[in-house]
């Protein structure tokens, strides 16, 4: 599609045998763009190979990974097909490498990179290009994982195809026989830790990586992040034991000095942390379709049990519009998510699908949701018949506009808190000093969670960006929550991501 034209373009010249790249200006902001050389536009599979490239990069939505944004025909450039993505302020891993820095912060950029590809694997995406130049470094010591070019997802033919950086290639990168997976990504790692030239206590991690046989390296990259985390601390533990044992001393002989035995409120306090007063509303947010009855509702993720309390009563249904939080803004907050009374194929607890309001989407090619993907296409559907909250609350409550986002963002402070025994979050106090809080709820996708505890992904209602393919369908625009801040972006509408309504005053 044509979009809007850039106000300054900076060719950046040849990127690879196949693609160029530009910095462009628009609307006072950098862009990176990414497209074909003039006598590749042309080929048909140079072409799908850059349209595979973007769909795969506005599937994937992580702080990690470069933001894709669009994919527009430039005429300043020729009139040729060009992705736009967010321009990465930084250098790459290979640059940063070139200049001092203790192992502490290398380690901590491996461990980064290990979050990223873990996300990247469970989204069933492989990369096949890692490598230190594919990596940025932002001035904020922030990871940056760029070029989608070689990534395939799913069952691809494309993952057949020998192809990669002949370094940090895995074996079976090499052979048309093998369907490439996660651990050829965790090659590349082994690699970029030995450039790095890491202590000693490293080295068993990084012959693991290295292993020919596949079956023989870490199975995930989770499973890297504890071996890198376990070889970091070991030299700290015996300092650990001794600091210990000096306090347990210290503080046995002042207690028998004071004669008391409480040893631990008299020189620690109480043990409690002090926290601003919070919202009334903290656990519900979360509230998973379930027909347990338990006060607690467990959800099983890669083996690993995350426990989130359950509401005392019902979320769907006709909510009281006096229940509403007065932040001091421009429109009234809800007090907790929207509830789903049902579960389906995509959404399930306090998750939709932008654009559904059924909550019984059961594919991306449903039919009986295809009319609410084209309606909110076209226009924003906040507050009209199409919009989940007004369906499933009734009355006035609709899903929030980028507007009464942005006010929310602007006008209001946000801290990152961890209450005990709820999902980690963020309390949101307003002008007037009235509270919220958003947690980080992560998002439902086919049968499974995500990101729970450690992402929140919020719908935004807006016009709707078509994407290439009709296969990739629409992508809608989501505030994204991570600990160290908070961003937009879009998603593909069929994520199920929460939604917090508003009231008009």
């Amino acid at each position: 599609m044509m979009g809007k034209p850039f106000d300054t373009l900076i060719e950046e010249g040849s990127y690879s045998r196949y693609n160029r790249l530009a910095k462009a200006l628009r609307d006072g902001r950098w862009w990176m763009l990414k497209g074909l050389k003039p006598e590749h536009e042309d080929d048909p599979v140079m072409r799908a190979l850059l349209r595979k490239e973007f769909n795969l990069g506005m599937m994937l939505r992580h702080p990690g990974i470069v933001g894709f944004v669009s994919l527009e025909l430039v005429p300043q450039l020729g009139g040729g097909e060009f992705i736009v993505q967010e321009w990465v302020e930084g250098v790459t891993l290979k640059r940063w490498l070139e200049c001092d820095h203790k192992w502490p912060e290398k380690v901590n950029v491996l461990q980064q990179m290990c979050e990223v590809l873990d996300y990247c694997h469970r989204m069933n995406v492989v990369h096949r290009d890692i490598k230190p130049s594919n990596i940025m470094i932002t001035p904020d010591e922030r990871v940056v994982l760029i070029d989608l070019g070689l990534a395939v997802a799913g069952n691809q033919s494309a993952f057949r195809t020998p192809a990669g950086t002949e370094r940090y290639m895995a074996p079976e990168q090499r052979r048309e026989d093998v369907i490439v997976d996660g651990r050829a990504d965790l090659y590349a790692v082994g690699f970029i830790m030995q450039e790095m030239e890491l202590p000693q206590r490293f080295k068993r991690v990084i012959s693991l990586l290295q292993q020919p046989d596949r079956n023989k390296r870490p199975s995930d990259a989770r499973l890297l992040h504890e071996a890198l985390a376990h070889a970091a601390s070991s030299h700290r533990r015996w300092f650990k034991w001794a600091v210990m044992f000096l306090l347990t001393t210290v503080c046995l002989a002042t207690a028998y000095a004071l004669g008391t035995k409480d040893i631990g409120t008299h020189f620690w306090g109480t043990g409690k942390l002090l926290a601003p007063t919070l919202p009334d509303y903290l656990t519900d947010t979360v509230n998973y379709w379930s027909t347990d009855t338990a006060h607690y509702i467990t959800v099983i993720k890669d083996s690993i049990p995350y426990t989130f309390p359950k509401m005392s009563y019902d979320i769907p249904g006709d909510i009281d519009e006096d229940a509403a939080v007065d932040l001091g803004l421009n429109v009234l907050w809800a007090p907790f998510n929207v509830g789903c009374d049902r579960p389906s194929l995509f959404m399930t607890g306090g998750y939709y699908g932008y654009g559904d309001p059924t909550g019984k989407l059961t594919s991306i090619d449903d039919k009986s949701c295809s009319m609410y993907w084209n309606v909110s296409s076209q226009e924003d559907y906040s507050g009209t018949e199409y919009d989940i909250a007004r369906v499933q609350w009734g009355g006035r409550w609709r899903t929030p506009r980028r507007e009464d986002m942005d006010e929310l963002i602007n006008r209001c402070q946000w801290t990152y808190i961890q209450p005990e025994g709820v999902a980690p979050g963020y309390l949101i106090i307003g002008p007037n000093g009235n509270r919220i809080y958003l947690p980080m709820a992560g998002f439902r996708y086919e049968f499974d969670y995500y990101e729970l505890g450690k992402m929140g992904y919020y719908w935004i209602t807006s016009p709707r960006e078509e994407k290439v393919t009709d296969l990739s369908g629409f992508v809608g625009l989501a505030l994204t929550l991570v600990p160290g801040g908070l961003q937009y972006g879009y998603a593909i509408v069929n994520n199920g991501f929460s939604v917090r309504p508003v009231l008009d005053r």
